[in-house]
């Protein structure tokens, strides 16, 4: 077993991949083979082997991880899923007006999972009110109750 790929997420974790698994800990449990095997159990059901050097080529793999940023990756998933027809926003797009987009929760966060962004709820709020998102309560999109968050066009 070999380790793909590591990504550093916020607040001192990171992602590390084995073949198709992703395992999330603190970088200082990736630095220690026991820990990484333990947490690796956990997620695999797979026994990690011993591997001479390890703490070495974690450091090295961490020192050449890419960081993920958060606010790069919800502008992304607004740039990449924007839409003008309302009835899109029904499937994972963001609702582009001409002052304001319209998108959902779970759409953001399932985007965020997909590029390997895993934060708790609270946390994704938090990073969206900082961006100027703000939550609009029950609204009538495409004939269908929707409870979308919204944010000026030209915060995004």
């Amino acid at each position: 077993m070999e380790i793909d790929s590591v990504v550093l997420l916020p607040r001192n974790r990171c992602g590390v991949t084995v073949g198709e698994y992703e395992v999330v800990m603190t970088r200082k449990q990736a630095l220690s083979q026991k820990e990484f095997a333990i947490k690796f159990l956990n997620k695999a059901d797979r026994i990690w082997p011993h591997i001479s050097g390890f703490r070495r080529r974690m450091e090295k793999m961490l020192s050449e991880a890419t960081d993920v940023s958060i606010v790069r990756a919800i502008n992304a998933f607004f740039a990449e899923h924007a839409t003008n027809t309302p009835a899109d926003i029904f499937k994972g797009k963001a609702l582009r007006s001409e002052h304001i987009v319209r998108f959902r929760f779970s759409d953001v966060k399932a985007y965020l999972e997909a590029q390997g962004v895993i934060l708790r709820q609270s946390e994704l709020a938090t990073a969206l009110e900082g961006l100027g998102a703000r939550r609009m309560g029950n609204t009538m999109i495409a004939g269908r109750q929707v409870r979308p968050w919204a944010i000026a066009v030209s915060k995004c």
